[in-house]
């Protein structure tokens, strides 16, 4: 009986401070994550994506090593584990193979139009 008074209560002050925090946000009918934050995000990504592809592919053709580690993105982390996270593994990113630096935001528009 303890343990369950112990979840109620908690979560009545999470559900309160909830309320409390996000009551601007609420009343202003406003999203905590807006449009433009995921395109800052994985619009490089998506870029670094294709020439990361690119350049894996003409390494193995020409029988070279794989770069995996770059210490320009994430915390210096391998390149699949940092962007593994901005869609490495999506299907449909395999578009940014194709795509180059000028028409890289249509290729990206057009990939998130197809996932909706």
């Amino acid at each position: 009986m303890q343990k369950r008074k112990y979840y109620c209560d908690y979560t009545l002050v999470f559900i309160l401070v909830s309320i409390v925090v996000f009551f601007r946000f609420i009343v202003q009918g406003k999203s905590f994550v807006t449009v433009s934050d995921g395109f800052n995000q994985f619009y490089p990504a998506y870029s670094y994506i294709g020439e990361y592809l690119r350049n894996m592919f003409s390494c193995l053709i020409a029988n070279k090593p794989i770069p995996t580690f770059d210490f320009s993105i994430g915390y210096g982390s391998d390149i699949v584990t940092t962007l593994n996270y901005y869609g490495l593994g999506n299907i449909f990113y395999i578009t940014a193979l194709v795509s180059n630096n000028d028409n890289a935001a249509f290729m990206l528009s057009m990939t998130a139009w197809i996932q909706i």
